[in-house]
């Protein structure tokens, strides 16, 4: 779609119009489509995933747009919206009720899928608008008045009247339906048609509405609007339906005894059908009127009568054979005419009249038989109930004029209304001479008064709140009960309903309620009334809404299943971001201006401020843009249709030039006139490139914003001008000026598409990637250009000064001191580090006391106190008689007092914490003993002695015999104490614990000895069984790749257990610090490689799509894994929830992208279940010390999601494949095979370096071998797959002896899928029943890529032997409803007459078949 306004209208706008009523009284009904309301989407697609529609189908607009038609309605599964026609709304929402999509939508989200109740044709049409424009499919809603309904496929509309006048419902076979709706509501979208002859693209017809089925479901369309007007009903999908809608002929039926079938032409109307066809002008828009009306009735059909509208009703008769025999109508003479007069317009509660006014013509006496009635009908041309009813017979003079009247009160008709207040006029007469017959219809509708809406606030701004009223005066002689108004807005109210009290006759009712806009721009409201005896009573209204500078728009999560809440750019942050950085050009990222922030950055704040002034006052106007604000966007769109190229701006053109003089003088300067290396190396040829760092800078400018223009223009100009000036290195403001003029006279443009959104790392890396890019330009600079002097004011250049700084003592002092810390870190750990450099910095401020009180680090309470006091006596102020020295001791006094009590307070906390730690310790540490008397004095000894080196200070060697005497004599007490009964106070504190306390920040988690014994049997008992397992995967493997990823995951999996094993071990042994820490770290670490390892079967045996970022995760993965492991060694135990969080990031970032990029991912329910197994198992790995046994539970977790992974890989990703089974053959094969030829039975049209190229994976695993020379290819790499298959069929007819009727292979290797298909033959694809082709093409394949070229299934049925490959658990399925159920799958029916069919399985594949197959 070419035309911006159009697009802005049928994509865009989330409001519109939808024509109901008659065609004489038509009226625009307001919609609300809401297709950025943030439940359309997620139900959108639910919609499409519960319709089953494949991922490869989505790719096609033609059959996304026929499946909409589908899911819209409730009569197939899982629609909707479920219509109703009778009236009867109590269980549900009446379709006069809705106002809109979105509410429609949110609620069939709820409720998982289920049809909402209920609606009509312009519900089913503005649900399935909304979603086309959700899915950015141009839509529009049409209305068709008079709509024919044609259900015997006759292109006709056929009533049937008996000899009374009287119609026959069904007529006489009492299966002819056929009925004209007073309107009907169906869409049009815009798309290219290339399963169409060429023109035939455009606006294209899908119907949601439930009429007929077409491919057993009830849809329609997409019919092209240009073959429904040409007539051409053989080109899909429905036309002759559509067709017969808006060009039907009308044929009404008398009983005819006399007839050989007993009915004769009554009449034939060739202009009642299709009257009018209207949708709303994308130009125009009025809330009060129907100007706004666009009526495209001359789209569908020629005028009525002309020579062209029959020309192509005659050529839909040829297309149809139902329709042949109903044209065949004789002309008759009458002598006596009839005329109904049309009704307009009738006001609710006000009589009509019905007049036929009938003229003799003849010179004799005419006896007219009539029949006048009025009824209430349906829109869609239902009878609903008798209004009143007239007739008789009377005789009409010659050359004399009669008229006939019926009068109708409102006392007639007004409870005899339904629905919309449409009535229908019939008139029948029969002249008894000359059986001159005659019939005539009319219809039209109530008129009911227009629902006004009045805005009573003068400023409307986002987040304060409107008055709205609504207001409308009752008609009525009667009151209103059951009374309720609907109402929404999009940016100001969701869908809403409210009850009022009853209204009385004749009242005028006002309404007001209360409005919170949550967006600028203008806004639409939209509201309907009804009541028990009154409905459809609509009106519609404007209002512009200003926005608010301190207001952030929070849209709050209304579904259960948790939407997430969305946030605009708030304007007071973007001012507060451009006063902390402005001259970095932070506020300008903050509003996704990349480009700008650049600009602003590498010009000092754009010329040294200037821009940054500017900014100021154009904030505003950045943010409403950012927020895609509807007045700001009008506004664009309007300049846009101005001007198709945007206005000159001095100021725009003033910063190309300012950009690319500076970015150009900061790249000559960078680079060095001189060799860089005295003789070896020079860089000045760099310089070549100022001119393109110019016209860098000015391009850049020119892509701000709304604006855009391609590099090739300023680039060549500043070329051209830098040639001009002779390769001048100094002429860069030349070729600044020649690249700014050359982009705004060639090169500019706007930017119709908004720019792709990319993510805020992205963004971040490509800002930090260009600053430092520049940084090193500017550095460069430095380098080469400046100088730097000392004391003594010698200069030298920066070059010569930095060389000389490399080679002075304080650089090599640094880098021993550098070699120190690493040294020191691998040592100790670098959290030791961490905490050095933390006691460096002197947070509390001890050491400062300290060196104060003339003390160092191992000084005790009784030395700071004694110190203190001997300085304070020194120092005290009274001590000195002259002022100045009283002063500085005064503060010196003060000093030590504050130093003091500082140290006092840090001892007394240290000593508060150590009594604390040392109670733990004692309670959770103090072995509890039942063991040989021996060894319990041994070990208590060891520790009594151990706490009274730690009291004293000193070390075990220093103790003297008397003190290990008493030592002993102590033990000995303790002893005798313990060897006593012990009380059941003392029975309870020496029983098992089963959980200790939470840790500490930066201290691991002390398990009891329970849970020990738990974390090591839990990990211990599974190091076997995972060999086991890594030995049958490597049985499994098939090739090298195989072989190398089942390797990496089974490795992993047993050193994940045998070092989680070995941690604990040493953690429950103890006396073991440093290898408990290497354990511990190690354990850690293998977490993420894990991690890794579980990915990486899937990323190098399964096909990665191109050109994604999942084509990196291979590598990504690893370089994830390596980051977490840094991570944690550095910080090893602090901020564990951060840990955790690295945890849940590093696992599941790649399982997101890969679910959601490749497209056909076997064991996703087992990988992510597995996944599941591990998230779950984290919280738990988190929970020491607040759940027993948390650690030995994750344990648990692992090993459920590692066997689940394992299955997955074995099932799906492990074993032979048919290209593996006839590459082995053919390397084992010793004989000459020169003779031989190879041909595909299918091939994807793709290059042959594609992951989806079966020749490209025989050539890789062949390499270069001479086979390859015998292969008959098809010409892959060509996109037009039907000329592919004619050149292929071509090769393989040569193949055979001339005039061979079908080709007779010697062996054909199949494989077979999950589905049952078998080359390139899926399950009920038109292709199956090909019976002419050798080769064919199918641009539809289910499995991606689309495009692929096949053996037909008789091509493939003449061959001598068919062999079948399978391999893998995954298709054990599959064959069993082959060979065991028999299923007619295109993979059974193989079956050569004259050959025979061999099957070749592993023994997972054939686990479901019976002994008697094998």
């Amino acid at each position: 779609m070419e035309n911006e306004r159009e697009r802005q209208e049928y994509v865009l706008n989330d409001t519109g119009k939808i024509y109901v009523g008659s065609f004489k009284q038509a009226r625009g009904r307001r919609w609300v489509f809401a297709q950025f309301d943030d439940t359309v989407l997620p139900a959108s697609i639910m919609a499409l995933e519960l319709a089953k529609m494949s991922s490869a189908d989505r790719s096609s607009p033609i059959k996304v747009a026929r499946a909409i038609s589908a899911i819209v309605n409730q009569n197939n599964e899982n629609g909707i919206v479920h219509g109703r026609w009778d009236g009867s709304y109590a269980d549900g929402t009446a379709p006069y009720d809705w106002t809109g999509s979105a509410s429609i939508l949110e609620k069939y989200l709820e409720s998982g899928g289920k049809p909402i109740k209920y609606g009509q044709c312009w519900v089913f049409a503005g649900v399935a608008a909304t979603i086309c424009r959700a899915l950015g499919i141009p839509c529009r809603p049409v209305s068709n008045f008079v709509s024919a309904h044609d259900t015997d496929a006759t292109l006709t509309v056929d009533k049937y009247f008996d000899v009374h006048g009287e119609e026959i419902q069904g007529g006489p076979s009492g299966d002819s339906f056929d009925s004209i709706w007073n309107f009907h509501v169906w869409n049009e979208v815009w798309m290219t048609r290339p399963d169409l002859p060429q023109g035939y693209g455009g606006w294209q017809v899908i119907d949601s509405t439930p009429q007929e089925q077409s491919d057993s479901i009830y849809q329609l369309g997409p019919t092209s609007v240009l073959a429904v007007k040409r007539g051409e009903v053989g080109l899909l999908y429905d036309t002759p339906f559509v067709f017969s809608e808006v060009n039907a002929d009308v044929m009404h039926w008398l009983q005819d005894l006399k007839s050989d079938w007993g009915f004769s032409l009554h009449k034939q109307s060739t202009d009642h059908v299709g009257r009018k066809l209207l949708t709303k002008n994308p130009y125009r828009d009025d809330d009060f009127g129907d100007s706004d009306a666009l009526d495209i009735t001359l789209d569908y059909k020629d005028s009525e009568g002309s020579n062209e509208e029959r020309m192509s009703v005659m050529n839909a008769v040829r297309g149809v054979e139902g329709a042949r025999r109903f044209y065949n109508a004789r002309d008759v003479v009458e002598d006596v005419t009839f005329e109904l007069a049309d009704i307009e317009k009738i006001g609710v509660g006000k009589p009509f009249r019905i007049t036929v006014t009938i003229v003799n013509k003849s010179n004799e006496i005419r006896t007219i038989k009539s029949t006048i009635s009025a009824a209430s009908v349906y829109y869609t041309g239902v009878k609903a109930k008798l209004i009143k009813k007239s007739g008789g017979k009377f005789a009409v003079r010659p050359r004399y004029r009669e008229t006939l009247s019926v009068d109708v009160t409102e006392e007639d008709y007004l409870d005899r209304l339904v629905d919309y207040g449409n009535i229908k006029i019939y008139a029948l007469a029969t002249v008894e001479e000359t059986k001159q017959t005659w019939s005539a219809e009319d219809d039209f509708i109530i008129e009911k008064p227009i629902l006004n809406i009045q805005i009573r606030d003068a400023v409307v701004e986002v987040g304060k709140p409107l008055t709205v009223a609504f207001s409308f005066k009752n008609p009525l002689n009667a009151t209103l009960t059951d009374c309720r108004f609907m109402f929404e807005g999009p940016g100001l109210q969701r869908p809403r309903r409210v009850s009022i009290k009853d209204i009385t006759p004749r009242e005028n009712v006002v309404h007001t309620e209360k409005f919170t806009p949550k967006r600028e721009g203008k806004r639409k409201i939209v509201a309907t009334f009804a009541s028990k005896q009154l409905i459809d009573i609509t009106g519609s209204t404007s209002v512009m809404v200003k926005p608010h500078c301190a207001w952030v728009v929070f849209r709050r999560s209304r579904l259960k299943l948790g939407r997430a809440s969305i946030m605009g750019k708030n304007l007071c942050l973007a001012y507060f971001l451009y006063l902390i950085g402005g001259f970095c050009g932070l506020h300008q990222l903050y509003l996704n201006r990349s480009f700008h922030a650049l600009a602003i950055f590498t010009t000092c704040g754009a010329f040294f401020g200037l821009g940054i002034i500017r900014d100021f006052f154009w904030i505003p106007t950045y943010v409403r843009s950012a927020n895609n604000d509807g007045a700001f966007i009008e506004d664009l769109a309007d300049r846009m249709r101005r001007h198709p190229k945007p206005p000159f701006s001095w100021s725009r053109y003033g910063g190309q030039l300012l950009v690319g003089m500076i970015w150009g003088s900061w790249f000559v300067a960078a680079i060095p006139e001189n060799d860089i290396i005295k003789g070896t190396l020079n860089i000045r040829g760099l310089r070549t490139l100022m001119p393109a760092v110019c016209a860098l800078g000015t391009w850049l400018v020119g892509n701000i914003g709304h604006e855009r223009g391609n590099f090739k223009a300023p680039l060549l100009a500043g070329y051209l001008a830098y040639f001009v000036y002779g390769l001048n290195d100094r002429s860069i403001t030349s070729c600044t000026l020649a690249s700014a003029s050359a982009f705004n006279k060639w090169s500019r443009e706007w930017r119709r598409t908004p720019s792709p959104r990319r993510s805020l790392v992205r963004r971040l890396f490509s800002v930090v990637a260009l600053v430092l890019l520049f940084y090193a330009v500017v550095f460069s600079y430095l380098y080469f250009n400046c100088s730097v002097k000392d004391n003594s004011g010698v200069e030298t250049r920066c070059k010569d000064a930095f060389i000389n700084f490399l080679n002075s003592p304080a650089w090599k002092d640094f880098k021993v001191q550098l070699g120190h810390l690493w040294t020191y870190g691998r040592e100790h750990g670098w959290s030791r580090i961490w905490k050095e450099i933390i006691n460096s910095i002197d947070p509390l401020g001890e050491q400062n006391a300290l060196e104060i009180l003339g003390l160092d680090s191992s000084a005790t309470q009784e030395d700071i106190t004694s110190a203190y006091r001997k300085l304070s006596r020194q120092w005290h102020p009274d001590r000195f008689k002259e002022e100045f020295k009283k002063i500085d001791a005064q503060e010196k006094f003060i000093e030590i007092q504050q130093a003091y009590e500082k140290l006092s307070d840090i001892k007394a906390k240290r000593r508060r914490q150590n009594r604390k730690s040392q109670t733990e310790s004692d309670s959770e540490s103090q072995p509890e003993f039942n063991v040989h008397e021996d060894l319990f004095y041994l070990l208590r000894f060891e520790y009594v002695l151990s706490r009274l080196c730690v009291s004293s200070g000193a070390s075990e060697s220093v103790f003297s015999m008397e003190f290990r005497a008493s030592a002993e004599l102590l033990l000995r007490n303790a002893i005798a104490s313990d060897s006593r009964p012990a009380s059941p106070a003392r029975k309870r504190k020496t029983e098992k614990k089963w959980m200790n306390k939470v840790a500490e920040c930066g201290q691991a988690y002390r398990p009891t000895e329970v849970e020990h014994v738990a974390n090591i049997i839990s990990h211990a008992i599974w190091i076997f069984p995972s060999t086991h397992l890594l030995l049958s995967m490597l049985d499994m493997s098939v090739n090298v790749r195989q072989s190398v990823a089942a390797w990496t995951f089974g490795s992993a999996l047993i050193l994940l257990f045998l070092v989680s094993t070995l941690f604990h071990v040493v953690s429950w042994i103890g006396n073991m610090p440093l290898l408990k820490e290497f354990f511990h770290r190690g354990d850690r670490a293998m977490i993420y490689i894990f991690i890794a390892a579980s990915y990486f079967p899937w990323l190098t045996l399964l096909p990665l799509p191109a050109g994604t970022f999942t084509e990196t995760l291979p590598m990504t993965i690893w370089v994830l894994a390596s980051l977490g492991i840094l991570y944690q060694q550095i910080f090893h135990e602090q901020y564990k929830w951060l840990e955790m969080l690295i945890y849940m990031c590093v696992a599941g970032i790649p399982g997101i992208t890969i679910a959601l990029e490749i497209d056909e991912l076997h064991g996703l329910d087992e990988l992510g279940i597995g996944g599941l197994f591990y998230i779950i198992g984290m919280v738990f790995f988190k929970s020491d010390g607040r759940i027993p046994f948390a650690h030995a539970i994750w344990h648990l977790h692992v090993i459920c999601g590692s066997s689940l992974h394992y299955s997955a890989i074995c099932r799906y990703l492990l074993g032979g494949s048919v290209i593996g089974l006839v590459v082995n053959a053919i390397k084992g094969i010793k004989s000459d095979m020169s003779r031989w030829r190879w041909i595909f039975c299918d091939e994807r049209l793709v290059n042959e370096d594609s992951p989806d190229s079966t020749y490209g994976a025989y050539k890789a695993q062949l390499g270069s071998s001479d086979v390859l020379e015998n292969f008959i290819l098809p010409r892959f790499a060509d996109p037009d797959a039907e000329l592919v298959a004619d050149d292929y069929e071509t090769k393989l007819k040569r193949l055979f002896p001339a005039g061979s009727d079908w080709p007779s292979f010697d062996l054909l290797i199949l494989g077979v899928g999950e589905d049952g298909h078998t080359a390139s033959l899926f399950p009920g694809h038109e292709l199956l029943s090909e019976d002419h082709r050798w080769v064919a093409p199918i641009t539809d394949s289910p499995k991606p890529p689309p495009n692929r070229v096949t053996l037909t299934l008789p091509a493939i049925n003449h061959a001598k032997q068919c062999v079948f490959a399978a391999f893998g658990a995954g298709k054990a399925d599959i064959l069993k409803r082959i060979l065991v159920d028999g299923e007619e799958l295109p993979a059974f029916l193989v079956n050569p007459p004259d050959g025979k069919v061999v099957w070749i399985l592993d023994e997972a594949a054939g686990v479901n078949l019976p002994k008697e197959h094998a």
